[in-house]
């Protein structure tokens, strides 16, 4: 259905996630032919360094591939504008929360609306609470993400606690009124927009408590 030619193996039960102790999503890990894992990276990017290892565990068993395409090298020429990078609403991008507080923590914060947001930054507005380092959760019945950035399309991981009901998320973009709207039911990838490439502001207003949101990621 989505055109894939080549297995891609379930963890549903996140048996392999917890095995890893893996806390990244994504995370990649190369292993050599005797089973031991040679190299990790966590998050977006890295692609040149990634395909680097792949090629040299690849030489180290005899394989030659200096006659081989990068296949990284496409991707650059696709994506070889400037964007903003993937960010994640927990711990490790905490620097980009314009209006958070010094160090994270797991209280019930209430957000204000900030003057302003800066290039590559989000704030959140409403109460909402830091949980597990990795998802902000809105724990008032009304609340907002802001996100500025540079690009031509942005995503966000959301999901929903356990029994709570579908939230409503209507989206505000370069300060026109909200145009758009989706349910989010279930956890996964949404799509926010896709357009023009730059700078942009866009703002979500969730009206329900219970939503989480996990990583923005981009397109250029």
């Amino acid at each position: 259905r989505h055109g894939l030619t080549y297995p891609v193996a379930q963890d549903n039960e996140y048996g392999t996630w917890k095995a890893f102790a893996n806390r990244y999503w994504p995370a990649k890990y190369l292993i050599d032919a005797d089973g031991y894992i040679r190299y990790t990276h966590f998050g977006e990017g890295a692609y040149e360094e990634t395909e680097e290892a792949i090629r040299s565990l690849l030489a180290e068993i005899g394989v030659n591939v200096s006659g081989q395409q990068s296949v990284v090298s496409s991707q650059q020429d696709a994506e070889g504008r400037e964007r903003t990078p993937e960010t994640y609403l927990g711990s490790r991008s905490w620097p980009s929360l314009a209006n958070g507080m010094q160090i994270p923590t797991d209280n019930i914060v209430s957000y204000s609306i900030p003057e302003s947001v800066e290039l590559h930054q989000y704030a959140l507005v409403g109460d909402w609470q830091l949980q597990g380092d990795e998802r902000q959760i809105l724990r008032s019945h009304e609340g907002e993400i802001r996100m500025r950035f540079l690009g031509s399309e942005i995503n966000l991981v959301l999901g929903l606690e356990e029994g709570v009901k579908p939230v409503n998320v209507s989206i505000e973009f370069d300060g026109s009124p909200p145009t758009q709207s989706f349910v989010v039911d279930h956890d996964d990838l949404y799509p926010l927009w896709r357009g023009d490439y730059g700078e942009h502001e866009i703002i979500l207003h969730f009206s329900g408590p219970g939503i989480s949101g996990y990583a923005f990621t981009f397109g250029s």
